[in-house]
């Protein structure tokens, strides 16, 4: 599930700046072409754009600011106390009718 659009999407237009403009781009990485969406993991994210987990959590914030991403939080235990499923991200872009 690469995101070819999505990534030139957002090198040609986001505003993002910094950790964001990685974190954003990491996210664009994983976001399937037709939905904007995807769900990695925090620490993935961070991995990928050479970042701490909480700069993440910074960026996601910023960028939702911005108004280049939404994000609906999924805090709840799986199976069991200790597993959580990730956050679902979508990125505002060429298919969700926006910016």
């Amino acid at each position: 599930m690469m995101g070819y659009k999505a990534v030139g999407h957002v090198l040609k237009h986001t505003r993002a700046e910094g950790a964001a403009w990685r974190v954003v781009l990491v996210l664009a990485h994983h976001a399937g072409d037709e939905t904007n969406e995807c769900w990695p993991r925090r620490d993935l994210i961070a991995t990928e754009a050479r970042i701490t987990a909480r700069a993440v959590k910074y960026a996601v914030r910023s960028l939702v600011e911005l108004g280049e991403l939404t994000v609906v939080e999924h805090g709840a235990p799986v199976n069991g106390p200790r597993q959580y499923r990730p956050n679902l991200y979508t990125l505002c872009g060429p298919n969700s009718g926006e910016r």
